[in-house]
């Protein structure tokens, strides 16, 4: 056999056995990161780690912490095909979970490499997988959305920037504002001190930390109370932290957190003729959405001041989020 022909039935030996040979990559440190992540200049504590000089975050925590900005993106999972769907321009709807502090304790990470499908596009990305959670390289993430990063040695911070809502964007169709705001809206049941249950009603969140707003006739005369949120949950109405009787307004504390919360509109720019639409739980329906107009402003009933619309509400919709065009809350019904 001449040399070459050795050379060759050495290299396709050696090609068989690479090809039955599969690289396995160790596991490396992931450390808590120290630095403080900040989005528009509001610090989010999340959690991130430190693997191989680089920050990595969840997708969630992420699209959580950008909501809101001109850069939100929502994030979907394909059971069937076991892939992550990320769509920018829309808000991300939390499912529980994000934002979770982490312990100080060094983990172990091992490579994962993910295919994402970006507004249509797969995107192959490397991550790590830590205790049955995927992180993503920050970096990599938000330069798929044209996110700024940047480093503050000084400060130890990571200042991450997107351009605010603008709030003189086009108006929103009712099935947008449903999609993006009918989650944080919730029905209100409530039961007398033999458990037996009185009425039902509506309320919304303020926060993620479960601060809402109902009506008080809602909860008058109540013993106790359960929210009843978009994916059926129930939750209960740990304290209420204020009220007012005459204004019918009463701010809620829930018993959870990591709720999706509205935005604040200002009631004041409200002008008659404007479209508007109400979400609540007419009937104990929950969820329901209705769309009018703004048909007189500055009504004022006993010293307080009223918005009156043509919105079809009735009875249960008390204490449901009045909307904008923009999807903000300007009022309760």
């Amino acid at each position: 056999m001449k040399f070459y022909n050795k050379c060759i039935a050495f290299v396709l030996a050696l090609s068989c056995v690479i090809s039955n040979f599969v690289l396995v990559e160790a596991a490396v440190e992931a450390k808590p990161t120290t630095s403080k992540i900040f989005v528009n200049g509001e610090q989010k504590d999340c959690a991130a780690y430190y693997i191989n000089g680089n920050n990595y975050l969840k997708l969630r925590d992420l699209a959580y912490a950008l909501n809101g900005t001109t850069q939100e993106f929502s994030v979907d999972w394909d059971e069937g095909r076991r892939i992550v769907i990320l769509t920018s321009g829309q808000r991300y709807q939390p499912v529980g979970g994000e934002m979770e502090q982490i312990k100080g304790d060094v983990l172990e990470a091992n490579v994962t490499s993910s295919s994402i499908i970006v507004d249509g596009q797969t995107v192959h990305v490397q991550g790590y997988n830590i205790e049955n959670s995927v992180y993503f390289k920050l970096r990599d993430i938000t330069n798929i959305f044209g996110i700024s990063v940047s480093w503050n040695d000084k400060n130890n911070t990571i200042d991450i920037l997107t351009g605010q809502v603008n709030q003189n964007e086009k108006s929103l169709t009712a099935k947008e504002i449903y999609n993006r705001c009918s989650d944080a809206i919730f029905c209100i049941r409530t039961f007398d001190i033999d458990g037996d249950p009185l009425g039902s009603g509506s309320g919304f969140f303020l926060d993620k930390n479960g601060k809402a707003v109902t009506n008080f006739h809602v909860l008058e005369n109540a013993y106790s109370a359960v929210v009843i949120t978009a994916d059926g949950s129930n939750y209960n109405i740990k304290e209420v932290l204020g009220y007012d009787m005459k204004g019918d307004l009463a701010i809620l504390q829930v018993d959870g957190t990591n709720f999706p919360f509205l935005s604040a509109g200002d009631s004041d720019e409200i002008t008659s003729g404007e479209k508007i639409y109400a979400i609540g739980s007419p009937l104990g329906l929950s969820n329901t959405i209705s769309e009018g107009i703004v048909s007189g402003i500055n009504r004022t009933i006993e010293n307080i001041p009223y918005i009156q619309i043509t919105a079809a509400i009735s009875h249960g919709s008390s204490g449901g989020a009045l909307l904008n065009e923009k999807g903000q809350v300007v009022g309760k019904t």
